[in-house]
């Protein structure tokens, strides 16, 4: 064989063997360009996962934190509610206290008044008080502050009234300086002239 023959043979191996180097080459960086595009895609695809992952906790978050505050706004309203149906009951146990403190205090009058008159109709000794005439205790001769206090509790007036005019009689009865004025007083309330 001829030289020339071995050496074109030799350059056409070459040839050939480059041409598949390169060629894989080629198929080699296209997998790679495929690989790196895959890469990038799933990164992004993993960074909005992500995303909406975080986008979720905080959804989730601000949902817990309203029914949070939903309860405890449920729970001051029910606390308000039943504040107020105490405040009420105990006005309303008070205003009953108070008027059975007024029928026992009229009850008592009303006693004290039967008792006068039983007495008197017995036959038996009665005090002064049961037998004095209104108009004759309210003058400042007849003054008597048994009789008028029983006037005082028979009366119509309300409780802080009778205390106030029962208070007078009791300091008129220690100083009778305070009888004249007292009788203006209570000839006013009793209607009296």
């Amino acid at each position: 064989m001829s030289r020339n023959l071995i050496v074109g043979l030799a350059v056409l191996v070459v040839a050939v063997l480059g041409w598949i180097v390169i060629d894989r080459m080629a198929e080699n960086r296209a997998e790679v360009a495929r690989i790196e595009a895959e890469t990038v895609q799933a990164a992004q695809e993993a960074e909005e996962a992500a995303r909406l992952a975080e986008e979720q906790a905080a959804e989730e978050v601000r949902l817990a934190e309203e029914a949070r505050v939903a309860e405890e706004e449920a729970a001051a309203a029910e606390e308000a509610r039943l504040a107020e149906e105490a405040r009420i009951a105990a006005e309303a146990e008070a205003a009953a206290e108070a008027e059975a403190a007024a029928e026992a205090d009229a009850t008592t009058g009303t006693d004290a008044v039967d008792a006068t008159a039983e007495a008197a109709t017995d036959g038996t000794e009665t005090p002064a008080t049961a037998q004095a005439d209104l108009a004759t205790v309210l003058t400042p001769d007849g003054f008597d502050a048994d009789a008028l206090i029983v006037y005082v509790d028979e009366s119509d007036m309300n409780a802080v009234a009778k205390t106030t005019l029962k208070a007078g009689i009791e300091q008129a009865r220690d100083n009778p300086t305070l009888i004249p004025a007292l009788l203006e007083q209570l000839k006013a309330r009793l209607g009296v002239e």
